[in-house]
């Protein structure tokens, strides 16, 4: 037999059976091995070559080695060890990256196989990048609209919203608000309609502003503000705008 280790016989299973003192009880065990010998034979083959001397059996598999990053798939049929192809070109099989798991080569039209896609590394990230999805471009899971609040109307001082069918199960991701000065300040000079990011101050040592939170069973979206306090307060070109009325939009990415 040849010393070349890709050319020997591959060694079959063994699995002992425990010795026992019952004979018939022995036999039995020693029956279960031996199947359970074979079935390890014909379901665990080490990747090796196709000039490999193993017989096997009907119905085992094995992977073969065809070149540095290309495999075969065979398994054993009653007339030997049988392969897969597409017309008459054998499917080839490749790595996948450093994951042990193997995936059909693509084959392009004109038959030749296609090299796998470009593994993300540190050195080519930005190619992949460009392409990916921000919170900006996927639309909200519950989006309150425009709505208003006023501190100096108890009817606007606090307002609820039904979350409930967008089935939030946990502190949401991300969240968006917006306010809208689109009425006279309460106190300084209008400077017509404006958007500013969501946000509290502080005022003579007071915090100011609309509060929002989540009720415990995350099915409410709740909105409030103190009758005490302004609604909101901003400060353009030196000149500072306190505001009752204001109109609000708050987003929810769960």
């Amino acid at each position: 037999m040849s010393n070349n280790p890709s050319l020997r016989k591959k060694e079959k299973s063994s699995l002992s059976a425990p010795k026992v003192n019952d004979p018939d009880v022995q036999r039995a065990i020693e029956k279960i091995y031996e199947d359970l010998n074979k079935l390890k034979d014909g379901t665990n083959k080490s990747t090796g070559t196709d000039t490999e001397e193993y017989e096997g059996d009907p119905g085992d598999i094995r992977i073969i080695k065809t070149s540095e990053k290309l495999y075969n798939l065979e398994a054993k049929g009653e007339e030997g060890w049988v392969t897969p192809k597409i017309g008459e070109d054998v499917i080839k099989w490749h790595p996948i990256g450093s994951r042990k798991k193997y995936e059909p080569a693509k084959i392009s039209e004109d038959g030749e196989i296609e090299e796998p896609p470009e593994s993300v590394t540190a050195d080519n990230i930005e190619n992949f990048t460009s392409n990916f999805l921000t919170r900006s471009d996927l639309e909200a899971d519950f989006d309150t609209g425009w709505f208003d609040m006023d501190r100096s109307d108890s009817a606007l001082r606090e307002r609820t919203f039904d979350i409930s069918d967008i089935q939030v199960e946990s502190i949401p991701r991300h969240w968006e608000g917006w306010i809208k000065t689109s009425s006279p300040p309460a106190d300084g000079t209008s400077d017509g309609t404006n958007i500013y990011p969501w946000r509290g101050f502080t005022m003579d040592n007071w915090w100011h502003g609309i509060e929002w939170r989540l009720n415990g069973q995350l099915t409410e979206l709740q909105f409030w503000v103190n009758s005490s306090y302004y609604t909101f307060w901003t400060m353009h070109s030196g000149s500072h705008k306190h505001y009752n009325l204001v109109e609000c939009r708050f987003k929810i990415w769960k």
